[in-house]
Formats: C-alpha cells, sequence, structure tokens
C-alpha cells in the first residue's frame, strides 16, 4: 500500500510568549500558544497552556514538540501532539510534523484512529499549518 494526503483542516495559531534557555542538551524552548483554531473536517479553538517545546540545532532548525488542546464546537475536548522539524526559511520556518489526536470515542473517533501531518510555515508570533491525515490506498 502507499500512503495519499488529504488535506482535513487548516490550523492557525498565535504565540505571545518565546522563551529560549541553554541545557547541556542545547538550546531548548518553549512557544506558548494564546489562541487559534483548527478549521475544516473539525472546528475547534485552542485552549490555555498550550505550545510547542524546540530544540534548536546547530544548523539553525528546530526540532519541534507541539502539545495543543482544543475544544471542538461542540464542546469536545481534544489533544493533539505532534513531533517534527523546522527549517529555516527568510525569517521564519517551513514546518513538517507528524500529529496524532487524542479523543473520546463517538463522533471523533476517526481522529485517534488516524495518522496526520502538519506542513506550513512558523514564525516567532504565528504558524500556519495545513493538517494532512494520511490515507492507505491500494496499489494499481
Amino acid at each position: 500500500m502507499q500512503p495519499k494526503l488529504k488535506k482535513v483542516a487548516q490550523l492557525d495559531l498565535t504565540f505571545d510568549l518565546v522563551l529560549d534557555y541553554d541545557t547541556l542538551s542545547g538550546q531548548r524552548g518553549y512557544m506558548r500558544l494564546s489562541g487559534g483554531t483548527l478549521a475544516g473536517d473539525v472546528k475547534a479553538k485552542v485552549l490555555d497552556q498550550a505550545g510547542d517545546w524546540p530544540i534548536k540545532r546547530l544548523d539553525g532548525a528546530l526540532e519541534n514538540d507541539v502539545r495543543i488542546v482544543l475544544e471542538a464546537q461542540d464542546g469536545t475536548t481534544l489533544y493533539l501532539r505532534a513531533l517534527g522539524l523546522s527549517t529555516p526559511q527568510g525569517a521564519g520556518y517551513n514546518m513538517t510534523c507528524s500529529a496524532r489526536f487524542d479523543a473520546p470515542a463517538g463522533r471523533y473517533l476517526w481522529l485517534t484512529q488516524s495518522m496526520f501531518v502538519l506542513s506550513g510555515e512558523l514564525s516567532d508570533q504565528s504558524a500556519s499549518l495545513g493538517l494532512y491525515q494520511i490515507l492507505e490506498v491500494e496499489n494499481d
């Protein structure tokens, strides 16, 4: 089987605090989310206390560790975790992450049972990312 990507939503995020600090593991950071929306097959807003915990590599790229709690329009809480890489591009970054949801059974079960890719642009102030579901299709 070969994977195929289907865009299911757009994730737009706003950051209000960016911290960088040195550790023995390298330069770590925290990018606190102050707001955001998920629009598409799922419509939700970003709740407080979400963010990205990146590690800045020597080549300038970021290893992203994104954790977001969302509230769907019907009040359901959804958890999104994404791990990936952001490479320098102009004043910002091109970001690509593998993403997984944790959601309750029922309407959002398909989120928990699927793998996703987040891809788009990241800066210190915001991110604009397409959310793509990985589908398996039969070979011809």
